[in-house]
């Protein structure tokens, strides 16, 4: 079987990274039905017509399947090679190796990513050109569970590609990302 070609372990890795994206996103469409339900049963405000309310949802959930699809098309190859070279560097193997202490290594990640992304989320609203996409988030008339998906691809685009030097420079892995980002 000499002539049958090894898999690269980057090859290896991506679908490995494929496989926890997809239990992270049906962790967050469980979560999702889970707080809209919530939200039915206990509202905080009325829509005034249930119509709308559904109408609301979709064009919300619209925006979020444009950014998956798009970011999942532009990105899903550089998050896998981000992903396969942060294991041979970046802070977090530095302090505390790739595989010792898993937990403490899991919440300094978690506590990383959470400090990048509300820095993200601050220069969002501190500049212009930023802002220009960022205010399709706060341009939802009713806030609801799924005021969490309006987000404008540009805004997707440019996370992502602050993102990705950032998982190299902290050594996230795969299962670390999609811990911070389910939770």
């Amino acid at each position: 079987f000499s002539y049958i070609p090894i898999l690269p372990s980057c090859v290896l890795f991506f679908f490995s990274v494929i496989f926890k994206v997809l239990l992270m996103l049906v962790w967050a469409f469980v979560s999702f039905v889970v707080l809209f339900v919530w939200e039915s049963v206990f509202p905080f405000f009325s829509f005034g017509n249930e119509y709308y309310r559904v109408q609301h949802v979709l064009v919300n959930v619209f925006f979020a399947a444009l950014n998956m699809l798009i970011g999942y098309l532009i990105f899903k190859r550089l998050f896998a090679f981000s992903f396969d070279f942060s294991k041979r560097f970046g802070l977090l193997n530095i302090c505390f190796g790739v595989q010792s202490r898993r937990f403490v290594r899991v919440v300094a990640a978690v506590v990383l990513m959470d400090l990048w992304t509300y820095s993200w989320h601050l220069i969002n609203h501190q500049f212009e050109f930023f802002w220009n996409f960022h205010s399709l988030h706060h341009a939802d008339e009713f806030m609801d569970v799924s005021s969490a998906f309006r987000f404008h691809v540009g805004e997707i685009f440019f996370s992502n590609c602050f993102r990705l030097p950032l998982i190299v420079l902290l050594g996230i892995n795969p299962t670390e990302m999609a811990i911070y980002e389910s939770i």
